[in-house]
């Protein structure tokens, strides 16, 4: 039987989400004072990726600044090595489109012997 050790990892997206309540993403990218970390990245933690350790302790330093609270109250979820953490919900309901309003084809008609295509004359 293959068991999986499970420990408590910080919670990417909570984290990620008080921040955003003060600043946007990239703001933040720039507060943690690290030039290898985009947007992409933050959202990708948000999504349950688990950043290297580095990124993820420059993450943990500003929230614990920001929101002023001590790092030992950092909201955890369970977490499988090797695995991503929890998925979040996603709102997954169809959206509403609306078609472009393209202009009408005229039609054609084929001439059997040469195979050329032919205009057909539109009624006025």
């Amino acid at each position: 039987m293959n068991r999986r050790h499970v420990d408590m990892a910080p919670d990417w997206g909570k984290l990620l989400d008080d921040l955003q309540e003060v600043m946007p993403l990239r703001k933040i990218a720039e507060a943690m004072g690290l030039t290898m970390i985009t947007e992409s990245m933050l959202r990708s933690y948000r999504g349950g990726v688990q950043p290297m350790f580095w990124r993820g302790d420059a993450l943990v330093t500003l929230w614990c600044e920001t929101m002023n609270i001590e790092r030992e109250n950092v909201p955890r979820i369970p977490v499988v090595r090797g695995h991503r953490t929890q998925r979040r919900l996603v709102d997954t309901s169809p959206r509403v489109m609306a078609l472009p309003n393209w202009a009408a084809v005229v039609p054609t008609a084929s001439n059997g012997i040469t195979g050329k295509r032919k205009r057909q004359k539109v009624a006025a």
